[in-house]
């Protein structure tokens, strides 16, 4: 399944905001050298590795939320699918607020359009629907 970009967009900011600040550099105090403020022509090599070494573990994190995506799209129509099977909606609006709550909760602002957008993929489209059924 290929997602929207503007999921992947906000997952993406989702672990800036959740993530990268763990893994920055320590802040300049009065105990460490100062940042110097001229930025080279060139990173050293030791500043390439490290960004290297960033951008791997970047991409990891990349491999286990496409994972855990997936995982919770097939959850997910699982539930629809048992839902409608049992004489119910297909969305439980009660449920997706939260859900909502919970992101907003744990991420701010930014959380509640991630899960906004999750939930939507998740659900798929119309579209989708249309396509599976043959109507």
């Amino acid at each position: 399944m290929r997602l929207p970009s503007r999921l992947v967009a906000l997952v993406f900011t989702a672990l800036a905001l959740a993530v990268i600040p763990a893994c920055a550099p320590p802040r300049e105090s009065a105990t460490t050298a100062p940042l110097s403020t001229s930025a080279p022509a060139r990173q050293r090599p030791s500043a390439d590795a490290e960004i290297s070494e960033h951008r791997h573990h970047i991409d990891h994190l990349d491999a286990e939320i496409a994972q855990l995506l997936r995982e919770r799209r097939d959850v997910s129509r699982r539930i629809q699918q048992r839902r409608i099977e049992t004489g119910g909606g297909r969305v439980d609006p009660g449920r997706e607020e939260r859900v909502i709550a919970r992101y907003r909760e744990a991420l701010g602002p930014e959380g509640e359009h991630l899960a906004r957008a999750l939930l939507d993929t998740m659900r798929g489209t119309s579209a989708d629907r249309e396509q599976k059924t043959g109507k």
